[in-house]
């Protein structure tokens, strides 16, 4: 199931940002903030009742959200049980192509397409400080989805 098809079939109301809660909740996944070390984002856990998503709870809340959406993508994505660490020494031969599926559900769930058009069609959002506020993303996190999209 891609990030559209998860926003039509669990989050109708269209209402931003994006509730990660009500999604999770929805097919019954926990959302737990647990203390971690910074460089732990989180991991999703399918291997118990309900299904798990811990988030490191010392992040800022735009990462928290983004990690949330990437685990939702390892679920939805049908990925299993994984863990994000964060890797400074990532490098182009450590280069994980689940871990990009991931990102970009996350990213695409986070600032859907239709709902950036609308918003930019109706003049309600101008720059980028406006689409990451208004979705409650990092800047960067922004700035990458509208270069996606051929908006930069």
């Amino acid at each position: 199931m891609n990030a559209s098809q998860v926003l039509n079939t669990y989050y109708q109301d269209g209402t931003l940002p994006v509730d990660l809660h009500y999604i999770a909740a929805q097919v019954n996944i926990k959302i737990e903030y647990i203390n971690a070390p910074d460089d732990y984002c989180g991991e999703l856990d399918t291997d118990v009742d309900p299904i798990l998503i811990k988030v490191n709870k010392n992040h800022a809340e735009t990462r928290q959200r983004f990690t949330i959406a990437h685990e939702l993508g390892h679920y939805f994505l049908g990925h299993g049980s994984r863990n994000r660490i964060i890797d400074n020494r990532s490098n182009m031969y450590s280069y994980d192509p689940v871990e990009y599926l991931a990102n970009d559900f996350a990213a695409k769930l986070l600032m859907n397409e239709i709902y950036i058009n609308h918003l930019l069609k109706h003049k309600k959002i101008n720059n980028l400080s406006d689409v990451a506020n208004k979705f409650n993303v990092s800047l960067d996190a922004a700035k990458i989805r509208c270069k996606n999209l051929g908006l930069l």
